[in-house]
């Protein structure tokens, strides 16, 4: 071949080579032999966006918990991951009120497609600093489950329900107490009742007390669009109410006053919910980060005060503690069994 014909060739050779190693994507970067890659770790050039669904990610209302040495930090709520199925909680904003309280949840139950969660939690009011309400107390302690099925790679379900527990106590009108069941329950006590009760409602020293059982039930359902964007339904019923309540004077005897007797009528109360039906719904919206989680939806209630149906309605929480990605990029692979 004569050098000057040969020139173009080589020229030409020399242009499209590294043209051609342009046009081939490179092959994903692999762990060593021996070795794999950490669950929830991204490919190079991999958004995180496109990573396979995570459906526990919402843990209120669920069976799920936000795992140990987690902190996720919410408007309503903050919870700390003791275990890895075991969480405590607090409502910071109570405790700003005077409302000290505390919860528990633990996953009791694991297995690939249904978990089963129990949880317990008590909240103390302090009404005689409250409300001026002599020697008034009052203790609400809510105990229930839920159950948290995975019928779908898309979809998630859970139903569960709550018994909340109430005590109260005080030197007060058992019109304002059963003025205060009403106002935490949507339920009116019966007037027969009130007047019996009130018979004895002449002197500053009434007694009057109450132990009452708020039943309620809760359906949700999550629809996961994307490892991100989701649509999450909530439902909450309230189903029964039961209890006694106890009005009457309080008499102290004895040198020193050690030995107090209440005197007075007191009642037994079962009043099913279904002619007063009363229920909390929402519909929202929620983009679920790496850290950050946010709900925003409209809150649907029937029956009973919108300001309660708002935490399901409207969640924000930022989650500390160590990540999926930031443990793989710390530690490429770990050792395979």
């Amino acid at each position: 071949m004569r050098p000057h014909a040969a020139a173009p060739t080589l020229a030409l050779a020399l242009w499209t080579a590294p043209v051609r190693a342009q046009d081939t994507p490179p092959a994903p970067s692999q762990p060593p032999a021996g070795w794999e890659r950490v669950e929830g770790a991204r490919a190079p050039g991999q958004r995180w966006i496109d990573l396979p669904i995570q459906p526990k990610v919402r843990t209120d209302g669920t069976a799920w918990t936000v795992g140990k040495g987690h902190v996720r930090l919410g408007l309503f709520k903050q919870t700390w991951g003791v275990l890895d199925n075991a969480d405590l909680s607090t409502n910071a904003a109570l405790w700003i009120l005077g409302l000290p309280n505390a919860s528990t949840e633990i996953t009791a139950i694991r297995t690939r497609y249904l978990d089963l969660g129990l949880r317990a939690g008590a909240t103390w009011l302090d009404l005689e600093r409250l409300s001026d309400i002599p020697q008034g107390k009052a203790t609400l302690v809510p105990v229930g489950f839920t159950a948290s099925a995975l019928p779908g790679k898309r979809v998630s379900l859970h139903l569960g329900g709550t018994w909340n527990i109430l005590d109260a106590s005080g030197e007060y009108t058992t019109e304002q107490l059963a003025q205060g069941i009403a106002t935490a329950t949507g339920v009116s006590l019966d007037p027969a009742l009130l007047d019996v009760l009130q018979d004895i409602d002449d002197s500053s020293d009434i007694y009057a007390g109450a132990h009452v059982v708020l039943t309620q039930s809760h359906l949700d359902a999550d629809v996961h669009i994307n490892r991100r964007d989701s649509l999450v339904l909530r439902t909450t019923t309230f189903l029964l109410l039961t209890g006694s309540i106890q009005g009457g004077y309080r008499t102290e005897s004895g040198d020193d006053n050690s030995v107090t007797a209440e005197i007075g009528p007191s009642a037994r109360l079962t009043v099913p919910l279904q002619d007063q039906l009363s229920v909390l719904s929402s519909i929202s919206y929620q983009a679920s980060f790496q850290r950050l989680q946010v709900r925003v939806g409209l809150p649907l209630v029937e029956g009973g005060l919108w300001i309660a149906a708002l935490p399901q309605a409207f969640s924000l929480s930022w989650t500390l503690g160590p990540m999926p990605d930031e443990r793989a990029a710390t530690s490429l692979a770990t050792a395979a069994p």
